[in-house]
């Protein structure tokens, strides 16, 4: 069926400017045409009008680039949680982002194959949500950060077969774990807790099988031997050098910064209904200078920025939110969650802006985010693959069954 969606504001995240009353045609779940005037709609065969309202904006869908689908926020108990029950809470998370307007995720660490199983099943659509890529285990060090959920290795040899074990499993991206974080006991943010040569051995094993590398790595003198050995996206990076950004842009890695994750921890961490222990919050509230100070330093060089949230969900207004704070504009943070996120996670094809050919990934929200960025919050509808699965807050899907042989399912994200 053809589908015209007409008049409203349109941001389509091309060239970072909205405009008035044009149209977006879809059709067997692309985008069709992007036309700049609703009326040359009527040229196009339309079976379905969907019309606009002058206050509300058609924008691409969002795209979180880091998130923890097995967990729903701080309380460090989920992570004893036994696998069918935190693969139930993929499936309810995923189900949150969507509802906020996120058609895409990147989950960056899970245990006993749950992203891999949700992505499956979400490709056979056995159940809903959005566009997902995966990594499998995090690399990390025997007793390192994140051993809930990591492949601990020891030494080159164990980081090879690790790194090989994720690639088994049909994973879209490899992430280790180099220092230490916030929220575990074991290191500092800038405590490197893998050696170069085990760091090297991962990222050669990926790049040799065409995926790309991504580091969980919060600050310290590590940063520029990792982006000199070829890693591909920085996860938070609190503590950045100007140094180490400049080598960053140098070498042209992609910056996640997760801005909101770690002021969550600082602002209401004691205020959780489950609170955070005191090291955590004292960590997070020592961070979050240093960490606003990165993020400017890394937008005044010119890094490509993305958004991504961590561990909560259906939260990345709140990233755009803090990334507004701290300095960006409007249609910057916009920007991050949309065309910079599809740059990094390599879909830039098929996702992050509204034009001809690609996928019909489309969110429409009351308001003008472009102005203000809280108008996100506002969703009215959200499109996945041109089929309308979110109105006014209710899930509006047909979920079928697809009988398919194991050989045809997807790794394309879908």
């Amino acid at each position: 069926m053809k589908t015209a969606i007409i008049n409203g504001k349109i941001f389509d995240a091309v060239s970072g400017t909205t405009r008035q009353n044009g149209a977006v045609i879809l059709e067997d779940g692309k985008i069709q045409a992007v036309l700049q005037d609703a009326r040359e709609a009527d040229r196009c065969c339309v079976e379905e009008w969907i019309q606009l309202g002058e206050e509300e904006c058609l924008l691409p869908g969002l795209i979180d680039a880091h998130v923890h689908l097995a967990f729903g926020g701080v309380d460090k108990r989920e992570k004893a949680d036994s696998a069918p029950y935190r693969q139930m809470r993929f499936i309810q998370n995923g189900i949150i982002n969507l509802m906020h307007g996120v058609t895409t995720l990147r989950d960056c660490g899970a245990a006993d194959g749950l992203d891999i199983n949700y992505k499956r099943a979400l490709s056979r659509r056995i159940t809903i949500g959005p566009h997902l890529y995966v990594c499998g285990q995090p690399l990390i060090a025997s007793g390192g950060h994140c051993t809930y959920m990591g492949r601990q290795v020891d030494g080159p040899y164990e980081a090879r077969k690790g790194t090989r074990e994720q690639l088994d499993k049909m994973v879209d991206f490899i992430k280790i774990m180099v220092t230490g974080g916030i929220s575990t006991p074991t290191g500092t943010p800038c405590t490197a807790q893998l050696k170069m040569d085990e760091i090297e051995a991962i990222i050669d094993i990926a790049h040799m099988n065409g995926k790309y590398v991504s580091v969980h790595l919060q600050g310290g003198d590590s940063l520029i031997p990792c982006v000199e050995a070829g890693v591909d996206t920085v996860e938070h990076g609190i503590f950045l050098t100007r140094e180490g950004i400049d080598c960053m842009k140098r070498h042209g890695v992609y910056y996640i910064p997760t801005l909101s994750a770690i002021k969550m921890i600082a602002d209401k961490g004691a205020e959780e209904s489950v609170p955070l222990d005191h090291v955590s919050i004292e960590k997070a509230k020592a961070a979050t200078a240093a960490h606003r100070e990165s993020f400017l330093a890394a937008v005044e060089a010119g890094l490509v920025i993305g958004a991504g949230t961590d561990y909560k969900h259906g939260i990345l207004a709140d990233e755009l939110e803090t990334m507004v704070e701290y300095g960006w504009t409007a249609k910057d943070a916009l920007l991050a969650a949309t065309r910079n996120n599809a740059q990094i996670l390599r879909i830039e094809d098929r996702a992050g802006t509204i034009e001809a050919g690609k996928d019909a990934d489309l969110l429409v929200v009351r308001g003008d985010p472009t102005q203000c960025v809280s108008h996100i919050r506002n969703v009215h509808m959200v499109f996945l693959d041109g089929e309308r699965v979110v109105q006014d807050g209710m899930l509006a899907y047909p979920l079928t069954y697809l009988v398919e042989p194991i050989q045809s399912i997807s790794n394309s994200g879908k």
